[in-house]
């Protein structure tokens, strides 16, 4: 997945200010993932059966 498809499936991408990266602040993993967009670039590798 290239950097646009990453920071598009996250509805905040997350921020860097001159090589500092800003912790998300969001409950759980701190970030939500845009359903959509995962449909668009996400990819498949397995199918549990």
């Amino acid at each position: 997945m290239n950097p646009e498809g990453r920071d598009a499936i996250i509805k905040e991408p997350f921020m860097h200010d001159k090589g500092w990266f800003h912790m998300p602040q969001a409950s759980g993993l701190g970030f939500e993932i845009d359903h959509r967009q995962l449909e668009k670039y996400g990819k498949c590798f397995f199918k549990a059966s």
